[in-house]
């Protein structure tokens, strides 16, 4: 009977030493995993465009047209009202009580293939440091005199439309970013993963001399 006692005594060091080595070998499994995923990441730096450049996009249905920024305007809520008389109700959507700019982007749409294609603008995200924000669609549609967010470009043809993103005080917090958010740094991503791929915004134009009017009917887009 003592023998029995001594036996399993001297087993329960050597279940704990296993237990242990199992629960090691997992935190390194994890470690190891977590420094590949994170330098395979490193190893795919981001593609950025400049404002003059065209870029690739990849909409739902597979196809790629061609993007080009060719400048753009971050405008107050009065500001937006004076150019866009007809949004009211598009503008006031976040509340009277919340401030609001709002960043338009004039972007030329190319379909460089032999095949009709589809025109995705929502697949452009507006970021500006922390802040990111996807494109406005009742407002897109409004301005730009359109039924729906995406459109069919014939071959060979280019439109240009307005694209516009809403920002709000109440996403930035205490954040002083808020008061200089039309001087930010601004990019149009149209993709994070498994790079970043974007448009730098360089050529910033005053509300007095932005143009307003879209493009949207002589590029033939349905």
């Amino acid at each position: 009977m003592r023998q029995t006692k001594n036996t399993v005594s001297a087993k329960r060091p050597i279940k704990l030493a296993i237990a242990l080595s199992l629960v090691i070998i997992l935190v390194a499994a994890c470690a190891l995993r977590i420094y590949s995923v994170n330098n395979l990441s490193q190893q795919k730096p981001s593609v950025s465009y400049s404002i003059s450049e065209d870029m690739p996009i990849l909409n739902s249905a597979g196809s790629d047209v061609y993007a080009r920024v060719l400048n753009y305007c971050v405008l107050s809520k009065d500001e937006a009202l004076s150019a866009f008389p007809d949004c009211q109700s598009e503008l006031d959507i976040l509340g009277p009580d919340t401030e609001t700019k709002i960043l338009i982007v004039r972007v030329a749409f190319f379909n460089k293939s032999s095949n009709e294609q589809m025109v995705e603008p929502a697949c452009l995200k507006a970021q500006a440091g922390a802040w990111a924000n996807g494109m406005d669609v009742r407002l897109f549609c409004k301005i730009n005199n359109v039924a729906g967010m995406a459109g069919r470009l014939a071959a060979g043809r280019s439109v240009e439309m307005l694209v516009p993103y809403v920002a709000s005080d109440n996403q930035f917090g205490f954040s002083r970013e808020w008061d200089t958010f039309e001087n930010a740094s601004f990019n149009l991503v149209t993709a994070t993963y498994p790079q970043k791929t974007y448009i730098q915004l360089s050529n910033k134009l005053a509300f007095e001399v932005f143009s307003f009017s879209a493009n949207v009917g002589e590029g033939g887009i349905e």
